[in-house]
């Protein structure tokens, strides 16, 4: 070959492989599928961060898949816009949205994902992930409530919890605790908030009340709040567990229960699995134990968050195969690890696994305490029980019974209100 030629050869042949390599290249990031998850916390949130490295692990096991995590909230109508736009694929939404129309209409049946792990998830769990016209979410991890106490008051006020058989055991150990210690009892709500509802349904349903019940045959909702079962829990909670809440109960949220119990001015809160973290984390001279709220035979409030794929997600089998991951036993391994606190540099739980074949996992050998949050899934507080309570009475529910409470109606005027679907 003549040595002038050699030169532009070897140009041509370096052009050629890096024309090779380039087509190559692009040919695979053709086939790399695209995926968006959004999440219900923020994404530099400690939780969003924990969340977002079981994505980056997914990532790296995969090489057709990436997904990418973005942050979120429980506000309504944020993702009912978000679903109008079609720019997410995988959801991870509260379940009360499944019951509402405007959410569940824009996603996708899921009956066959879900018959895959059917067998894995508690009977009040599985009926939490239907709307009505199918399966359309996949339980992921969730919480119910359990009855948390100060042990340092409990044991100065001579009362175990552990012996709590019944609700009247709990007021009777108030009332103890109040006479003995000068501390209050449990820490009520009050305020005009969708944390009043879920507490308030707990006695209605432990006093044998209903809030709706659907006609198996037509399928038709009716409004059973205005019972005498109801009347009874709502004057137990007001006037009997009343007297020895925190000081300004009528006005107070879940977060205002928190503080007081924090600061050791109750000796009770009710509160689902970062109650006890909470204490850990805020340094609070005192023991912290839990019972469930099962064992007094109360119902206890659920909060499965549940994982869901939009209807116009354009790749609807690689978000099939993400929600297959997450919902794995080593992946809900992983979420439980926590989140970590910069402040106390270590990880705290935040939510349980509502994979019942999660019960002897890794998680609950080392947290045994949190196993007490699970017992609810047993006996489940639905506050959100059907669509048609979701649209026109849960707004309702929660101002009339603050009114109550405030005694500006009384309790039979609150709930015929409500039942009633009487303007505010």
């Amino acid at each position: 070959m003549k040595k002038h030629l050699i030169i532009p050869l070897l140009i041509l042949f370096i052009l050629i492989l890096s024309l090779v390599f380039f087509l190559f290249t692009n040919s695979n990031r053709k086939q790399i599928t695209e995926l968006k998850f959004r999440i219900t916390w923020e994404q530099l949130s400690s939780r969003g961060i924990a969340i977002n490295k079981i994505v980056e692990a997914y990532n790296t096991s995969q090489n057709k898949i990436h997904v990418t995590m973005v942050g979120g909230n429980e506000d309504h109508n944020d993702l009912a816009s978000l679903l109008d736009t079609d720019d997410i694929d995988v959801y991870m939404i509260p379940y009360r949205y499944i019951r509402d129309h405007q959410i569940s209409d824009e996603l996708l049946l899921l009956t066959k994902l879900f018959s895959e792990k059917e067998e894995s998830y508690y009977e009040s769990i599985k009926s939490l992930a239907k709307s009505e016209k199918g399966i359309v979410a996949i339980p992921w991890i969730g919480h119910s409530m359990g009855l948390i106490y100060n042990k340092d008051i409990t044991d100065l006020a001579g009362v175990d919890p552990n012996n709590f058989n019944s609700i009247e055991d709990l007021l009777n150990a108030c009332e103890t605790i109040n006479k003995k210690t000068g501390h209050k009892g449990l820490g009520l709500i009050g305020a005009d908030s969708h944390d009043l509802t879920w507490m308030m349904s707990q006695f209605i349903y432990s006093f044998g009340g209903k809030l709706t019940e659907v006609n198996t045959q037509t399928q038709q909702t009716s409004i059973l709040i205005n019972s005498q079962e109801s009347k009874d829990a709502i004057n137990f909670y007001i006037n009997k567990l009343g007297k020895y809440a925190q000081e300004g109960w009528q006005e107070h949220t879940g977060i205002d229960v928190m503080d007081s119990f924090r600061n050791s001015e109750i000796a009770f809160e009710i509160q689902g699995p970062w109650g006890i973290t909470d204490i850990w984390k805020c340094g609070c001279k005192f023991d912290v134990k839990a019972i469930s709220l099962t064992q007094m035979n109360m119902y206890s409030e659920v909060g499965p968050l549940m994982l869901a794929i939009s209807k116009d997600s354009k790749n609807i089998e690689s978000a099939k195969d993400f929600i297959r991951y997450l919902t794995e036993k080593n992946t809900l391994e992983r979420i439980m690890d926590g989140e970590y606190d910069d402040k106390y540099e270590q990880y705290y739980p935040y939510r349980i696994p509502l994979n019942k074949d999660m019960k002897d996992s890794i998680f609950f050998k080392k947290y045994p305490e949190f196993l007490v949050f699970i017992e609810g899934y047993n006996k489940p507080s639905i506050n959100t029980p059907t669509t048609e309570w979701a649209e026109n009475y849960k707004d309702l529910y929660a101002y009339y019974i603050h009114q109550a409470i405030l005694k500006n109606i009384t309790i039979d005027e609150a709930l015929q209100s409500i039942a009633n679907k009487k303007a505010k």
